[in-house]
C-alpha cells in the first residue's frame, strides 16, 4: 500500500470469434443429419472408398455357418411347426396303419394298396403348404438384410431350403413310413423298402419346393396358399389314379409328365405290385394272376421305374433352381430401386454440402 506504483488491472478475457454465418436452409439440413452421417460426409474420397470396400460379404463358408446356426436356433426357439409335423405324421400314420393293416394279396388288398398310396401322397403334398410361411413371414427382414449385404441370396436360400427339407419334409416322411410300412404288410425285401422310403421323402421335398416357388412370387400368404392348392389339385388330377392316361385328350396328356403325383404314384404302385401274385376272386372266378396285369390297366410299366425316379428328382431340383432365381430376381429389382434412391439422396446431400461450404466461406 505504501508503494507509489499501483498494480494494473487484469486484461479482459478474450472472446471467441463469432461463428460463421449460416443460412436458414443450411441449419435445417445439418439438424436433420445424424453424427454418423456428418462423419461420412466429412471423410476424404480415399477414406470413403475404403469404407465402401470394407462393406462387403463375408466368406461363403462363414455365411453358411452363421445362417445355418441362426435358422436352427430359430427352430429351437419356436419349435411349434416342427412338433406339429411330427405329431401329425404320428397320428396320420397310426390311423393309416389301423385302416389298411395286413392287406391281403387279392383284389380288395390291391385296392387298399392303391388307396393307401394315393392317400399318402395327398397327405404329404398338402402338408407342404407350411413351406409358404418360410419366405412370406421373413420377407421384410430378408429384404432389409440382403440390401445391407449381410449375406448373399444363395446362402440364405440354401440354408433355409436345406433345413426345411430335412426337418419338415424328410423327417416326417421317415416317421410316417416307419409306422405304416410293416403294419400294412407291404413288400418286405430291402430293395422295396428302400424305394418306398426314398420316394416318399423325395416326393415330399418336391411338393415343398413347389410351395417355395409359389411363395416367392406371391404378395401374401393367402394368395400363395390358394395358388399352391390349385397347382396340387391339377397335379393330382393327372397323377394316374383319378384319370387313366390313355383316356386323356391328346392336348392334355402331356400334363401328367409335369405332375409330381404321376411319378410318385407310379413308383410306389409299381414297387408294390410288380411281380406280386394276386388272387383274382371276382365274377365267380378264383385264379391267381400277376400284378403286372393291373399295372397295364393303369398304363404303368416296371421298366419306367428308373425314369420316374430320375424325373421326380429332376423336378425337385428344377423347382429349387426356379425358386432361387425368382428370389434373386426380386432382390435385384429391389436393390436397383434402392440404389437409384440412394443416388438421388447422395446427390442432394452433396449439393447441400457444397452450398454449406460456400455459406461458411462468406
Amino acid at each position: 500500500p505504501g508503494s507509489s506504483h499501483a498494480t494494473p488491472p487484469p486484461p479482459p478475457p478474450l472472446l471467441p470469434p463469432p461463428p460463421p454465418r449460416r443460412s436458414r436452409h443450411a441449419f435445417d439440413v445439418d439438424s436433420t443429419l445424424t453424427p454418423s452421417s456428418k462423419a461420412v460426409l466429412d471423410l476424404s474420397p480415399r477414406r470413403k472408398g475404403t469404407l465402401v470396400a470394407a462393406d462387403s460379404h463375408q466368406p461363403l463358408d462363414r455365411e453358411l455357418a452363421i445362417l445355418f446356426w441362426r435358422t436352427w436356433t430359430d427352430i429351437l426357439r419356436h419349435p411349434a411347426l416342427l412338433k406339429l409335423h411330427v405329431a401329425v405324421s404320428l397320428l396320420v400314420g397310426a390311423a393309416g396303419a389301423i385302416i389298411f393293416q395286413n392287406v391281403p394279396d387279392d383284389l380288395s388288398g390291391l385296392q387298399n394298396r392303391a388307396g393307401f398310396i394315393f392317400f399318402t401322397l395327398t397327405f404329404f403334398a398338402f402338408g407342404s403348404l407350411t413351406s409358404i410361411d418360410l419366405f412370406i413371414s421373413e420377407r421384410s427382414v430378408c429384404t432389409r438384410e440382403l440390401q445391407g449385404n449381410y449375406y448373399r441370396v444363395g446362402t440364405y436360400f440354401f440354408a433355409k431350403a436345406t433345413l426345411d427339407g430335412l426337418l419338415l419334409r424328410v423327417l416326417p416322411a421317415v416317421i410316417y413310413s416307419l409306422i405304416v410300412y410293416w403294419a400294412i404288410g407291404l413288400r418286405s425285401s430291402p430293395s422295396h423298402i428302400l424305394v418306398f422310403f426314398a420316394t416318399l421323402a423325395l416326393f415330399n421335398l418336391a411338393a415343398g419346393a413347389l410351395s417355395m416357388v409359389i411363395a416367392v412370387v406371391s404378395p401374401t400368404a393367402g394368395f400363395a396358399s390358394l395358388a399352391t392348392i390349385v397347382a396340387l389339385l391339377i397335379g393330382l388330377l393327372f397323377g394316374g389314379f383319378l384319370a387313366n392316361a390313355e383316356a386323356l385328350p391328346a392336348w392334355l396328356a402331356w400334363m401328367q409328365y409335369v405332375s409330381i403325383f404321376y411319378y410318385g404314384f407310379e413308383i410306389l404302385f409299381v414297387n408294390e405290385v410288380a411281380g406280386l401274385t394276386v388272387q383274382f376272386d371276382a365274377a365267380g372266378l378264383d385264379v391267381n394272376v400277376k400284378g403286372d396285369l393291373f399295372l397295364d390297366t393303369f398304363n404303368f410299366s416296371e421298366g419306367d421305374l428308373p425314369r420316374d425316379i430320375v424325373a421326380l428328382f429332376a423336378i425337385y431340383v428344377g423347382l429349387l433352381i426356379a425358386a432361387y432365381l425368382l428370389l434373386w430376381y426380386f432382390h435385384s429389382s429391389n436393390d436397383v430401386k434402392v440404389k437409384a434412391s440412394d443416388t438421388r439422396t447422395k446427390k442432394w446431400y452433396e449439393k447441400i454440402f457444397q452450398k454449406n461450404k460456400k455459406d461458411a466461406a462468406k
